[in-house]
């Protein structure tokens, strides 16, 4: 199973999409802050964002890291 980071908001429907897929498991993640980031990225496959930034040194620490969207 692929872990899902959502950062920050996004449409219900997106949500709804990729948490009834049995091949996500999906966590919301509204805290971004660089701190919190850098904490609880490197745990996950894949990241779909909108407003939130990812910069060099969050995604150095993310090495599962596959997609970004």
């Amino acid at each position: 199973m692929q872990k899902i980071a959502i950062v920050d908001k996004m449409h219900e429907d997106g949500i709804n999409l990729l948490k009834n897929n049995p091949k996500f498991e999906c966590e919301i993640i509204e805290d971004l802050s660089k701190s919190n980031l850098i904490s609880k990225l490197p745990n996950f496959d894949g990241i779909t964002l909108r407003r939130g930034k990812i910069d060099a040194e969050i995604l150095e620490k993310c090495k599962k890291l596959k997609v970004i969207s």
